[in-house]
């Protein structure tokens, strides 16, 4: 079985649990659990004095998937935790390290591999961070992972049982000659694999996960992009459930600019479904965002069937708004035509183009400020026309 050990058990100056430390929203406890299940460990155990909420939370999320979590105090609870047939991985503590390095450092071919990772002596970290990254011999430290038989793990039961277990572990793979490998410096060289004590590295961490997570900024879509930069720079700070929140108020938003519309109120309908539609798009980068920084999958309601019902919202909205008109079938046609065509240029491969016709909430406020001129129906005959030509100047590119 593969097993995971990681520890919260080190404090910072002030007192805080370096497990506890928040990177991208996440307790960078949650981000060395995420480690040990992409590497494939069926059971995790955590080192601490007691359980904290980051411990407790972790606990309750592997259990949830039906893994195993033990929490143990000291060295000789782990003797009773881990089999001779056991493969460890060892985690120090307080140490980022993301899941895709991981992964390219500690397997072969879905295999793990064995040994304990160094650090060459003269190295930046170790000589920042010694009491992280600890000494092994003359020339080399600990680079904070090793994957260990668990037969060393038998061994703490001959040792006192107020050591360092992370340390008394790493001493008892190398009687057991353990290898060592040496951590090849790309993967030291960006900030894949960074201790809690440097705060500008997880800084730099976060920006990078954050900008990978999100869509890219075009500001041919600029309500779009706002919404886009919004989250970017607030994300961590509202992911857990504001997502959800940004949506129902979106459709709330929704129908309330749909119903002005209804009543003859076409501006300020309008107006409110432009609001509606940039909630919408808070909550879809919010909750891709938590997507990929959770490593989790939205619900498919959300996926789907959310943006649908905003079309509608917003569709509705227009034809009611539309009140020139007074043939049914045009005045909704033309609304249906309008965002229709720009719902297929918005899978433009360009992505400014693509940008611009997606930019529903942008879209509105030219709808609401034409409306307030008196020239919704010509503005939307436009717009529908200028979205024809796009596609047919795509379709004959192609």
């Amino acid at each position: 079985m593969r097993t995971a050990l990681i520890s919260a058990l080190t404090r910072d100056r002030h007192g805080s649990l370096l497990a506890e430390e928040v990177v991208a929203s996440r307790a960078l406890l949650a981000w060395q659990v995420d480690v040990a299940l992409r590497l494939g460990c069926e059971r995790v155990i955590c080192l601490c004095d007691s359980p904290s909420s980051a411990v407790i939370a972790q606990q309750r999320r592997l259990e949830n998937k039906g893994l195993a979590f033990h929490t143990a105090r000291g060295p000789l609870q782990l003797v009773n935790l881990v089999r001779d047939t056991d493969d460890v991985f060892l985690l120090c503590d307080g140490l980022f390290l993301s899941a895709e390095t991981a992964t390219d450092l500690l397997t072969h071919e879905g295999e793990l591999v064995s040994g304990i990772w160094t650090l060459p002596a003269n190295h930046a970290l170790a000589s920042t961070f010694p009491d992280l990254f600890e000494r092994i011999d003359r020339d080399r430290h600990w680079a904070g992972a090793a994957i260990i038989p668990g037969k060393c793990v038998h061994g703490l039961g001959d040792l006192p049982e107020d050591g360092d277990a992370v340390s008394l572990l790493l001493r008892l793979a190398l009687q057991e000659r353990t290898g060592c490998n040496a951590v090849p410096s790309q993967f030291l060289e960006g900030d894949d694999w960074v201790p809690a004590g440097d705060k500008a590295a997880l800084e730099r961490r976060e920006a990078k996960m954050m900008s990978l997570s999100l869509p890219d900024q075009q500001w041919a879509g600029p309500i779009s992009a706002g919404a886009t930069e919004i989250v970017r720079r607030t994300g961590p700070l509202w992911l857990q459930s504001a997502p959800e929140g940004c949506g129902l108020s979106a459709l709330l938003l929704g129908l309330i600019g749909a119903g002005l519309a209804w009543f003859g109120y076409a501006v300020p309908g309008l107006l409110v479904a432009a609001v509606a539609a940039f909630a919408a798009v808070l909550s879809a980068n919010g909750r891709a965002l938590r997507s990929a920084l959770y490593t989790s999958v939205e619900d498919r309601i959300w996926q789907i069937g959310f943006p649908f019902v905003m079309l509608m919202l917003a569709l509705v909205t227009l034809v009611m708004a539309n009140s020139q008109e007074d043939d049914w079938l045009v005045r909704a046609s033309l609304p249906v035509l309008a965002l229709g065509l720009a719902s297929i240029n918005g899978q433009e491969r360009s992505r400014q183009i693509s940008a611009f016709w997606r930019d529903t909430p942008a879209h509105l406020l030219i709808f609401a400020l034409f409306a307030g001129l008196g020239y919704l129906q010509e503005s939307l005959i436009a717009f529908a026309l200028a979205a024809l030509l796009q596609l047919a100047v795509s379709s004959r590119k192609q």
